[in-house]
C-alpha cells in the first residue's frame, strides 16, 4: 500500500517533504520549487501587560522560546493516505506578573499620596507549560496542517508560533472582508509604525510573504493576528491566544481594571488549526485562497439509504472560475423564489469569471445589495460569464 514517513522523523509526498529537528522545528522543502525553510515551527512565551485591543509589553519581559526545552517527537501515524507526528514541548513559564508600587503624587491639594504601579516584571515562580502540535501530511496535499493543543495554568502572557521564513517581501498580504490587504513589512519614515513597537496586525483566514518568486503562507481557522518580525530571518509570528487582565475604558484613555474576571486569562485547554503553504510567486499565483477555503469549509460527507432519483452519480451543484474569483453569498431571494449569488474579487486585477450551475439558468441579473435589479444578463445555458473588476462585489439573481 506504500508509506509517507520516509526516514527517522520525516514524512514527505508529492509536493512538501518535512522533517524534524532534535528541537521540534520543522525542515520543510517544496519539492515543486526545490525551496527550503528551515527551523519552523517554534514557540515563543512572553509577557503580557495589555488589554483586549492591544498587546504591551511588560517594563521588564522575559521572553522564553521552546528551542532549549525538552521536546518529544513521536510518529504517530504512517499509511498510504496520510502521516502523523507529534511533538510536545516542555516549557518552563512565569505563572504571571509581579508589580513594583511606588508614592507619587497626584497633583491635588492638599497634598494627597496615592499607589501607582512603577514597573511590570514576570514572577520568579514558574509553571511547566506542556503543548502539543500534531503534524499531518495527506497524501496529494501541498500544505503541512497543524493542530496545537495547550492546558493554560498561567497568567498575563501571550504564547505565539513563530515561522523563520528567510523570504525577504516587501508587503505582507493578509486576507480581510471581500479584500486582500497589503502593508509594508519593513517601516520607513513615512510608515505610520516608524519609532514605535512593530505592529501586531489583523488576517482574517490566511498571510502570506512572497518575494515575487517563491512566497509561504500561514492559513487558519480562528487565529486572527500575525507579526512580520523585522529581524534577519524574516521570521513570522501567529499569535495562538493571549491572557490579559481585563480592563473596560468607560471614557477614553481611562480604563477600570478586573482583575476578578479570569475567563480574560484565558484558562484551561484550548485548540487551534492552521496549515503551512509554501507556494510559487505571490499568494494569486500560489492560490493561497483555495488553502484557505479548505482549512475552513473541509468537505463534508452524507450516506442516505436507497431510493429513487433521476440525479447523475458524479456532478457539480455549483463551480465558479477561476478560483480567486470567490463565493460569498448563496442563498434564496429576500422576496422571490430567485436564487441569490454573490462574489467578490480580492485581487488587483480584473477577472474575467465563469459561473456554471447544474442545471439551466433562464434569467439572470446583477443586483446591488438590496438585491433590486441593476443590469439583465444573458446565460449561455448552465453558464453564466461575467468580468469583476479588480476589489470589486457582485451580487447576480438567478432564475433555473
Amino acid at each position: 500500500m506504500g508509506h509517507m514517513v520516509t526516514g527517522v522523523n520525516q514524512m514527505e509526498n508529492e509536493f512538501l517533504r518535512v522533517k524534524f529537528n532534535s528541537d521540534g522545528t520543522l525542515r520543510m522543502e517544496n519539492k515543486e520549487t526545490g525551496d527550503v525553510f528551515d527551523g519552523m515551527h517554534y514557540l515563543e512565551d512572553a509577557g503580557e501587560n495589555g488589554h483586549s485591543w492591544m498587546h504591551e509589553s511588560p517594563n521588564r519581559d522575559e521572553i522564553i522560546t521552546s528551542h532549549a526545552a525538552p521536546c518529544h517527537i513521536a510518529k504517530i501515524e504512517d499509511g498510504p493516505m496520510l502521516a502523523r507526528f507529534r511533538v510536545d514541548y516542555h516549557m518552563m513559564v512565569p505563572v504571571g506578573l509581579d508589580y513594583v508600587y511606588d508614592e507619587a503624587y497626584t497633583g491635588q491639594k492638599p497634598r494627597a499620596q496615592m499607589r501607582l504601579p512603577r514597573a511590570t516584571t514576570r514572577t520568579e515562580e514558574k509553571r511547566e507549560m506542556v503543548v502539543r502540535s500534531v503534524f499531518t501530511l495527506r497524501k496529494g496535499a501541498k500544505a503541512l496542517d497543524v493542530e496545537t493543543k495547550v492546558d493554560n495554568q498561567c497568567e498575563n502572557h501571550r504564547v505565539r508560533v513563530c515561522f523563520p521564513t528567510e523570504i525577504k517581501a516587501k508587503v505582507s498580504a493578509a486576507e480581510a472582508a471581500f479584500d486582500v490587504i497589503e502593508r509594508d513589512v519593513i517601516r520607513t519614515p513615512a510608515n505610520w509604525y516608524w519609532g514605535r513597537p512593530n505592529p501586531q496586525l489583523p488576517m482574517h483566514r490566511f498571510v502570506s510573504f512572497s518575494d515575487g518568486k517563491r512566497g509561504i503562507a500561514f492559513a487558519n481557522n480562528g487565529i486572527r493576528e500575525f507579526e512580520a518580525i523585522e529581524d534577519n530571518d524574516r521570521t513570522v509570528a501567529i499569535t495562538l491566544f493571549r491572557a490579559f487582565t481585563f480592563r473596560q475604558p468607560p471614557i477614553l484613555d481611562r480604563y477600570d481594571i478586573y482583575p476578578e474576571m479570569k475567563l480574560s486569562q484565558c484558562p484551561g485547554e484550548m485548540s487551534f488549526k492552521y496549515s503551512i503553504l509554501p507556494h510559487k510567486g505571490d499568494w494569486v499565483e500560489g492560490e493561497v485562497i483555495r488553502e484557505a477555503e479548505r482549512v475552513n469549509l473541509p468537505l463534508e460527507t452524507a450516506q442516505v439509504g436507497p431510493h429513487k432519483g433521476d440525479l447523475p452519480k458524479s456532478m457539480s451543484f455549483l463551480s465558479i472560475d477561476p478560483v480567486n474569483l470567490m463565493l460569498s453569498t448563496f442563498k434564496k431571494a429576500e422576496r422571490s423564489d430567485s436564487l441569490i449569488l454573490r462574489v467578490f474579487n480580492p485581487t488587483t486585477d480584473d477577472i474575467d469569471g465563469t459561473i456554471t450551475f447544474h442545471t439551466e439558468i433562464k434569467t439572470a441579473w446583477i443586483t446591488n445589495l438590496n438585491e433590486e435589479r441593476r443590469e439583465q444578463l444573458q446565460p449561455d445555458g448552465k453558464k453564466i460569464n461575467l468580468k469583476v473588476g479588480k476589489k470589486k462585489i457582485v451580487t447576480l439573481e438567478l432564475e433555473v
